[in-house]
């Protein structure tokens, strides 16, 4: 049984009363990305590193890049949903 209703369609774009926005990660957004999970390293290590192993100090932009594709793809297939502020 699926958990998500049959035709369910996530949004593309929340615009929020802040004037930022929610939007589906890309690929594409990798150097935003990268720069920001690298320089939260420590923080989010402790939050989810034991349990995930993420982010490792080595991942690469390379790596990071790839992840955000696999989100991306999992988005479109309606198993996680993954977005970014703006």
């Amino acid at each position: 049984m699926p958990w998500l209703p049959a035709g369910l369609r996530h949004p593309a774009r929340l615009d929020l009363p802040s004037g930022q926005h929610l939007r589906p990660i890309e690929a594409s957004d990798v150097d935003l990305d990268y720069a920001a999970v690298m320089g939260s390293r420590a923080h989010l290590w402790r939050r989810y590193g034991e349990a995930w192993g993420w982010p490792p100090a080595t991942m690469t932009h390379e790596e990071d890049r790839a992840e955000l594709a696999r989100h991306a793809d999992e988005m479109v297939e309606g198993l996680s949903f993954n977005y970014a502020a703006f």
